[in-house]
């Protein structure tokens, strides 16, 4: 199971109902704190969504540790509240890859290895 964002009511949701959680995310100290919040059900994995060999190795040892992916939530995303003047084609595309590729990445990767 999972929540790539810590401090996540999903997260919490899905521990209370027996689910094993993998918490990851870019932001160690976040994801930990989270992971620890939500007890021994729970690891923290770093994960960068654009790196499709982060998402490969998280899913592996997602399974590894709680057996065969049920469900992904993949709730990755950043904001960048500058006007089109202001911001860089880095920055731009920087939102880019982490909203739409990480997403696309994160869902294409656990959908090998969901049940049909």
């Amino acid at each position: 199971m999972f929540d790539l964002h810590g401090r996540s009511v999903v997260a919490h949701t899905l521990v209370k109902s027996g689910a094993g959680v993998v918490v990851a995310d870019i932001l160690d100290r976040d994801g930990s704190s989270t992971a620890a919040e939500l007890g021994s059900q729970a690891v923290f994995r770093h994960l960068d969504v654009t790196d499709e060999n982060q998402w490969r190795r998280v899913l592996d040892d997602a399974e590894a540790t709680f057996g065969p992916l049920a469900v992904l939530v993949n709730n990755a995303g950043i904001l960048d509240f500058g006007g089109v003047e202001s911001e860089s084609p880095a920055q731009f595309r920087h939102v880019l890859d982490v909203n739409l590729a990480g997403a696309w990445l994160g869902t294409h990767r656990a959908a090998l290895v969901l049940p049909a």
